[in-house]
């Protein structure tokens, strides 16, 4: 992970919870390419020794395996990513809002508000 960002988690104290995310999500990434590389080595044998009856009943067996890892990865994304990414939306958020009230007031009123509201908003999305 790049230096700035992991500095930027810690500041906002969602270092430990972007941690567990990535170690929730690589076991999908593993068994993926494991079931790929069986899927693959299973047609191969079947088309190598002409067992055609064989080829539908290997397709279903690897369509649940591929539609249960895809539960799994949805589990995570949509119930921890979500929740981690608002929250550090909102972190930030509050973070810049404290940055900028805490300047001068005159370093203040020489931007425009558009450009502090656009800080607030696109800055902190991107």
């Amino acid at each position: 992970m790049n230096k700035k960002a992991w500095k930027l988690l810690k500041g906002i104290d969602l270092a430990k919870f972007m941690l567990v995310v990535l170690l929730l999500r690589a076991p999908f990434d593993l068994v993926r390419a494991i079931t790929n590389a069986n899927l693959l080595e299973q047609f191969l044998r079947i088309a190598e020794r002409g067992e055609g009856e064989k080829l539908m009943s290997t397709f279903f067996f690897f369509l649940v395996c591929f539609l249960l890892l895809f539960a799994y990865n949805m589990t995570i994304w949509m119930t921890i990513s979500v929740t981690g990414t608002v929250t550090m939306q909102k972190r930030l958020r509050k973070k810049m809002l404290r940055t900028i009230l805490d300047k001068p007031y005159e370093k203040v009123r020489e931007q425009s508000n558009g450009h502090w509201i656009n800080r607030l908003g696109s800055d902190i999305d991107i």
